[in-house]
């Protein structure tokens, strides 16, 4: 899968989730630990 790694990742691409704060996930992203609205597929 493309996810950039949750070790230094601070500004969310188009394909890449932070994991460090995110509350948004992306489309075709799953975030690392914290995610608030969407559960991932």
């Amino acid at each position: 899968e493309t996810s950039t790694p949750c070790e230094t990742t601070t500004t969310p691409t188009e394909t890449s989730t932070p994991c460090e704060t995110t509350t948004t996930p992306t489309e075709t992203s799953t975030p690392c630990e914290t995610t608030t609205t969407t559960t991932p597929p």
